[in-house]
């Protein structure tokens, strides 16, 4: 006989871990790497250690392939239990998508996101045993999505190694950003704006002519 109450249990379980997933994928990509040299050159052993991390791509391809995982399994499960109220199947899976996927997404991905930005450096010092045993126990997985997601690029002839050109309208783009969050000033971004300005100028446009 199937055991509901077990379900539900999986179920808390899946979320949560799901929540801390998101909540170090979050952390991690926005880690101040220059703190974290400092404190590294400072002896901080633990900013040193994740420092292997951070600004690279298997542990966030890592963590976002585990947390996929798991909203599958909470998925198969919750339609399971949807169903053994009587409902049917496509039934069951219209409920679980319009009523329960919503809370997911708030719970197990902007929510824990936002507070894993919120203090990035110390969330992802926190969660680096967590970090560091998902990475160890992931790398083959990895290291085969990496392979696959290759191929399928290079199949439209895209080299997947090319860098994406960091262009003078990306980087206003997060000086805006940066402008809306705090993290930059409104004389800062002026100040790098007239460098933009003054770098599209002529020398004849910033040049005084001589008066014998």
């Amino acid at each position: 006989m199937e055991d509901p109450i077990g379900r539900w249990l999986v179920e808390i379980v899946l979320l949560i871990l799901c929540a801390l997933l998101a909540m170090c994928q979050a952390a991690l990509t926005n880690a101040n790497e220059g703190r974290l040299r400092a404190a590294a050159t400072d002896g901080d052993g633990k900013a040193k250690k994740l420092l292997k991390y951070v600004n690279k791509p298997e542990p966030v391809i890592a963590l976002r392939g585990l947390r996929t995982l798991f909203l599958l399994f909470f998925a198969g499960i919750g339609v399971k239990l949807c169903q053994s109220l009587g409902l049917s199947f496509t039934g069951a899976a219209l409920i679980f998508c319009l009523a329960v996927a919503p809370a997911v997404m708030i719970l197990c991905k902007l929510a824990p996101e936002k507070i894993g930005r919120k203090r990035a450096d110390h969330n992802a010092l926190a969660l680096l045993p967590l970090l560091s045993f998902i990475t160890w126990v992931m790398t083959p997985f990895t290291f085969l999505e990496k392979a696959a997601a290759s191929g399928v690029i290079r199949l439209f002839r895209v080299d997947p190694q090319a860098q994406d050109e960091v262009t003078e309208e990306k980087i206003r783009a997060m000086v805006d950003i940066g402008e809306e969050k705090g993290t930059i000033e409104a004389d800062e971004k002026q100040m790098i704006e007239n460098i933009f300005e003054f770098n599209n100028l002529d020398a004849e446009d910033c040049m005084i002519h001589r008066q014998d």
